[in-house]
């Protein structure tokens, strides 16, 4: 969560305007406005308006890709983007050479946990900003 928070802590500075949703009770980024999501459906919703969101492997990563919105996928070392990648997202994936595609495993994963430490805020922050450079250019 820490590393969430030092993520939009920096994309404020610069001026990104930023949305969390999710359920009543789920940990609160500060100073990002919240809107609360009552269901899975209700996100998608939320997402389907985006330019681009940032989130972790899982169903989001895959709505964005139904959606057309580009997805910043902060994977890790569990599963890599040549298994449950899409064409044209941004993925954070710490492939090494006993696992290329990741390692697979879900709970207490030295290596999973090492390949997370190891993407930090700001090189996501720095690709999101260079992103959405690039869509404002495409627009002018």
């Amino acid at each position: 969560f820490q590393n969430w928070q030092i993520l939009a802590d920096w994309l404020r500075k610069i001026k990104i305007p930023l949305l969390q949703v999710g359920p009543l009770g789920v940990l609160r980024l500060n100073g990002v406005e919240f809107v609360t999501t009552h269901d899975f459906r209700q996100a998608c919703g939320a997402l389907s308006g985006a330019r681009a969101i940032i989130t972790a492997e899982g169903a989001f990563h895959h709505a964005a890709a139904v959606f057309g919105v580009h997805a910043f996928v902060i994977r890790g070392g569990f599963i890599g983007p040549t298994v449950t990648g899409y064409p044209g997202q941004t993925d954070f994936f710490v492939r090494t050479e006993a696992h290329p595609h990741g390692c697979g495993f879900r709970n207490n994963c030295e290596h999973c946990r090492l390949a997370m430490n190891s993407i930090k805020p700001l090189a996501v922050g720095l690709a999101v900003e260079e992103f959405l450079m690039v869509e404002s250019e495409k627009k002018t």
